[in-house]
């Protein structure tokens, strides 16, 4: 089996419902950490795209506001 992104892993309605809660719950008790992998300024917009192809930032990409 390949799989190449979260988007094609699919849940049946009650198994989905049941990870969002446990996601909110574990959210809410400060207990999920958020990778942010890189970080552009708006004037670099097109450099963002360019690094998540090249799959060199692990994490979350942010485009950031002056």
């Amino acid at each position: 089996m390949r799989l190449v992104g979260i988007e094609q892993v699919q849940f049946p309605p009650a198994i989905a419902r049941r990870l969002v809660e446990r996601t909110l719950t574990e959210a809410t008790a400060g207990r999920l950490k958020l990778i942010i992998g890189a970080a552009f300024p708006l004037e670099r917009a097109a450099d963002a795209p360019a690094a998540i192809e090249s799959r060199t930032v692990v994490g979350k990409t942010l485009l950031l506001p002056e």
